[in-house]
């Protein structure tokens, strides 16, 4: 006979939630992880905003040299098409003369009214390799200056800026005051505190090698005479300093030296 066991039913488990207690542990806990993710977030974006930043006036700061390392090395070039004899070159280089429709094209350092001595630059050049050449206007010599070609350049120290020479804005005036000019360094990220030109000369006489200098300094002995011809070999020393906006602290200097691709020949006055 089958007999049957009654089965026994088991016991049930309580079932209850969090407290509030164990609630707001949890929360606590959550708002502190949080709070350090954001934290290390912000901080992580914070640095990696500042090295962008910093980079960038690294950039600025060589893109500012090489321009003008680029620049200043065409002073006094006339135009590879435009041939003249080296007696009549002193005579015709519009691009290398004291006197251009009464303007010097000559290579030259000075500055702004207000800035250090010695911060800023002028020269010029046939950038565009017209021929016969044109510094302004129409004529070979330049002595219009009404519209373009107008072949002036410069750079300069100007309130924390590096300034580029953009045309003479219908003056006649060619110096480190007039004319127009544009930055060429980003002053968002950029602080220009100094900016120097040094300018070498070395001459070689071709009338007499006896006496050969540039500026007809002393001794006498090496003096030259009137009319005779020279050649100046050029070079200039760039010294570029600044500072990074974001940080006072982040500064770089940097000094190239250019030796000037044209040779200026002239009579000795």
């Amino acid at each position: 006979m089958l007999v049957m066991t009654p089965r026994r039913c088991p016991h049930r488990r309580s079932q209850g939630g969090f407290t509030l207690v164990q609630l707001l542990i949890g929360l606590v806990v959550s708002l502190v992880i949080l709070s350090g993710v954001v934290y290390v977030f912000t901080k992580s974006s914070q640095t990696s905003l500042y090295q962008v930043r910093s980079t960038r006036f690294v950039q600025d700061m060589r893109e500012g040299m090489d321009r003008m390392v680029r620049d200043v090395r065409r002073a006094g070039y006339m135009g590879v098409d435009y041939d003249v004899s080296s007696t009549s070159v002193a005579l015709t280089n519009p691009f290398s003369s004291t006197s251009v429709g009464g303007i010097s094209t000559l290579l030259r350092v000075s500055e702004k009214t207000g800035e250090p001595a010695d911060s800023c630059i002028l020269y010029a050049y046939n950038r565009n390799d017209d021929n016969p050449p044109l510094v302004g206007g129409t004529t070979t010599l330049g002595t219009e200056f009404s519209g373009p070609p107008v072949e002036l350049y410069g750079f300069r120290l100007d309130a924390g800026d590096l300034d580029i020479y953009t045309g003479l804005n219908g003056g006649t005036t060619f110096n480190c005051n007039s004319g127009s000019w544009q930055a060429v360094t980003d002053p968002d990220l950029t602080e220009v505190i100094a900016l120097s030109f040094t300018l070498n000369g070395e001459c070689e006489n071709l009338t007499e090698v006896s006496r050969s200098d540039c500026y007809a300094a002393t001794p006498s002995s090496i003096t030259p005479v009137t009319d005779d011809l020279i050649v100046e070999i050029r070079d200039v020393q760039i010294t570029l300093t600044g500072r990074s906006v974001d940080d006072s602290s982040l500064t770089q200097t940097l000094t190239q030296k250019v030796s000037v691709g044209n040779n200026r020949i002239y009579e000795a006055p």
